[in-house]
């Protein structure tokens, strides 16, 4: 799964954020840490 693989092999060490765009699958990136932005666009961020 392609949020799975970003959240294991792009995560610490140096990397502050991950920005997956999504029109529909909020509750998806949500299982992986995921968190909607302080912008109400369709962006969710995840802060290492």
């Amino acid at each position: 799964m392609l949020l799975a693989a970003v959240v294991e092999d792009l995560g610490p060490p140096g990397l502050e954020r991950t920005l997956p765009s999504t029109r529909d699958a909020h509750g998806l990136s949500a299982q992986f840490g995921f968190a909607p932005s302080a912008d109400p666009s369709e962006l969710m961020v995840r802060v290492w």
